[in-house]
């Protein structure tokens, strides 16, 4: 793979009586993560297919409305609820997932970008240098934090 990575929203079908991304079965992706969050829908929310060579290689939803933790920085922060590269394309050497996170923080300069790991993940989360969020309002939630400049 070696063409530019975009991103689309996927379309929003209705599943068991919830809105969710309509990104259909590819076992290649945790499809638990992706049909529980039903009605998370516009304008707090972002659903995104990442695309490459006209491959979905990734899947993220965001939390557009997300509040700041850090008294100093006034305005709206970016949350990171899931993210997920294809499982196939994990550990490749490519860094499409380093590609993809360094592309939110150029997308969104001013905003701190929030990302809650799971024990799975904190070594990739470690390697952008982002602290842990030691605020009150985390309420003992381990989120890392992209501060902007």
């Amino acid at each position: 793979m070696t063409g530019p990575i975009t991103w689309e929203q996927p379309a929003m079908v209705m599943h068991h009586g919830r809105r969710r991304p309509n990104y259909g079965d590819d076992d290649r992706f945790n499809a638990e993560w992706w049909g529980e969050h039903g009605n998370f829908t516009p304008p707090d929310y972002q659903w995104r297919s990442y695309r490459r060579d006209g491959q979905e290689i990734a899947r993220a939803l965001l939390v557009l409305s997300f509040t700041s933790h850090t008294p100093d920085h006034a305005g709206p922060a970016l949350l990171i609820w899931n993210f997920e590269v294809r499982r196939d394309l994990q550990r490749t050497g490519e860094h499409i997932g380093t590609e993809l996170v360094q592309a939110l923080a150029a997308e969104y300069p001013d905003r701190e970008i929030y990302s809650g790991p799971t024990p799975q993940s904190m070594p990739f989360w470690k390697r952008f240098g982002w602290p842990m969020c030691d605020c009150e309002d985390c309420f003992g939630r381990n989120l890392v934090v992209r501060r902007p400049a």
